[in-house]
């Protein structure tokens, strides 16, 4: 059996707010970087290895997971406004679909987007912030598309579906449980969070 890989150490120092500290993993923030990849393929070959025999384990383990999850499950409706808003699964869909109904929940389904469809081939998509206008007409979101808690936010208009030219990148989608989106309230204006520089 191999030995594990062991991440080499290269120090950093970043100064912020008058303090000075020393990141040795600093490099490995910058996951297009060859050596950074090699580390990482190293570390999921290794963790490959030594789990190998566990294999038909992890099988029995995720079908009986499997088994007890509702496929077509849906979130309990939140009202705002005259909207019912609420996300619902699709059996073999990965990821929800968010939806509203308009003055009660027997009304017309309107569906917002197919998080879906947004994630398309990629291996990993989270919604961050989610955030519909006062006058229920727009809808910010933001998605981070890898794993790195780093969103790109939208605007998308829900009377014509169409999004909106601008994006906003290198926001942060969730800030302690909070959307990291606000609207003001004429509806035409919003907040957002962005992330330090690094």
């Amino acid at each position: 059996m191999s030995s594990f890989p062991i991440a080499p150490k290269r120090p950093k120092e970043i100064t912020q707010h008058g303090q000075t500290r020393v990141d040795d993993y600093f490099w490995m923030r910058f996951k297009k970087d060859p050596e950074v990849l090699k580390y990482l393929h190293a570390e999921q070959d290794y963790l490959e290895e030594i789990m190998q025999h566990t294999k038909p384990l992890q099988e029995t383990l995720f079908q009986e997971m499997k088994g007890r999850i509702k496929e077509d499950d849906s979130s309990a409706p939140e009202k705002e406004g005259d909207y019912f808003y609420y996300t619902r699964y699709e059996p073999g869909k990965q990821y929800p679909f968010f939806c509203r109904k308009k003055g009660s929940l027997n009304g017309a389904e309107e569906l917002l987007f197919d998080q879906n469809t947004l994630a398309g081939e990629k291996n990993f998509c989270r919604i961050g912030s989610f955030s519909i206008s006062p006058d229920a007409t727009k809808l910010a979101y933001s998605v981070d598309a890898d794993g790195r808690e780093i969103c790109s936010l939208y605007i998308k208009d829900l009377v014509t579906g169409e999004l909106l030219p601008e994006t906003f990148t290198n926001t942060f989608g969730d800030v302690y449980g909070h959307s990291g989106v606000e609207w003001a309230s004429d509806g035409r204006s919003f907040f957002y969070v962005t992330l330090d520089a690094m």
